[in-house]
């Protein structure tokens, strides 16, 4: 516990598109997309956002897609609206306005799972356009938090790039140092998802663009990120404006500490599952503490979590303790958590301290769908 508390203290420092060059008869490739917010697995309204990166004319239309055992037969209503573009867009960037209105056309469903949006009489959203659609009423969607397939046409090419495809939003709380406590707003997190690219420059992607794009102001953004590495006995750190950088990946099963100069949101982009693989993974974590990450896109019971945590042979449990970070209140906050069993729940987006009594490794149940 000591030595957990000097490393605390001497830490003290959507949904896009696919559009292309194509008649209005042509449709592209639909584009998979994970939800912004948890869908619940009853009759229910999904609200889909997105910045617009082509241009939709009068008869184009937007398809969306559900899961298979999704029922459209009996919703009530697709509704379409658009914001204004704003003045002042950033080169590729699309920056909007809250103002919306909406969007005329006609919705039919092509099948079971699949309803058409198509752009009535002199109606068009232009590339930055903020669109916002509405299926009310889906009966028995088959996934709660992902996947939807969305597939429009077009006539203006736009690069895959551009597409804003994410499964989960994490808000991080930034600042100055607290003048009584001098420690700086600090959050602990991990990824909810497994991203296709690990390296530190694409999960942290919005931390990064936002680093270059105030690098001109008075007080430029910075940030920066540590893990705890047990194996080496030493803390792996990123700060974004000085050399000071030895970690180079956020990879899920692990936690880190993240401290932004202001309050920014980043995006997690990934899949419910390893890249090319089904479940399980597994983590392994050394005999003490541990800075762990939460693998699911829905909040779980921790006995549920921890259930399939593999032991040695001589041993029952695993886990001791779970502490928890508080970014509104900065502190910790200890999870009821017990060898016999306690109610703690984890959430997504969130990292944790867990005490080990020995060697052992996690395998996290799979991604549930309801």
């Amino acid at each position: 516990m000591r030595k957990l508390i000097s490393i605390l203290v001497a830490l003290g420092v959507v949904l896009s598109f696919s559009l292309m060059a194509a008649p209005a008869a042509a449709v592209e490739e639909p584009v998979t997309v994970c939800l912004e917010e948890e869908i619940a697995c009853t009759n229910d309204t999904y609200t889909i956002s997105f910045h617009n990166i082509g241009t939709l004319l009068e008869g184009d239309w937007i398809d969306v897609m559900f899961p298979t055992g999704t029922n459209l037969f009996w919703m009530d209503d697709v509704s379409v609206y658009k914001g204004a573009k704003s003045s002042a867009v950033l080169s590729t960037k699309c920056e909007c306005v809250s103002t919306a209105e909406a969007v005329t056309g006609t919705a039919t469903t092509v099948s079971n799972t699949t309803v058409r949006f198509v752009l009535g009489a002199s109606q068009n959203i232009t590339k930055c356009d903020y669109v916002c659609i509405t299926v009310e009423n889906v009966t028995n969607p088959a996934s709660c938090n992902y996947h939807l397939e969305v597939g429009t046409s077009a006539h203006t090419p736009v690069d895959s790039e551009e597409y804003t495809i994410y499964c989960a939003k994490i808000a991080l709380e930034g600042g100055k140092a607290d003048p009584d406590t001098g420690i700086p707003p600090m959050n602990l997190i991990s990824l909810p998802c497994y991203p296709d690219d690990e390296s530190i420059e694409v999960v942290l992607k919005e931390l990064f663009d936002e680093v270059e794009d105030t690098a001109s102001d008075p007080t430029p953004f910075s940030f920066s990120v540590w893990y705890w590495d047990n194996e080496n006995d030493t803390w792996l750190k990123y700060v974004s404006d000085s050399s000071f950088t030895d970690l180079e990946t956020i990879e899920p099963g692990k936690a880190y500490w993240v401290k932004p100069s202001t309050d920014i949101t980043i995006k997690v982009h990934g899949d419910p599952y390893p890249p090319g693989q089904g479940p399980p993974r597994k983590w392994c974590y050394p005999r003490c503490w541990n800075m762990v990450g939460f693998a699911s896109l829905i909040e779980r019971d921790a006995n549920e979590y921890l259930a399939y945590t593999l032991l040695t042979p001589s041993l029952n449990y695993a886990v001791l303790a779970i502490w928890g970070w508080n970014e509104v209140t900065q502190a910790y906050e200890t999870l009821d958590w017990d060898i016999a069993g306690g109610t703690a729940v984890l959430e997504p987006g969130d990292g944790y301290w867990m005490a080990f009594f020995d060697e052992a490794c996690i395998i996290p149940p799979a991604q549930s769908t309801c």
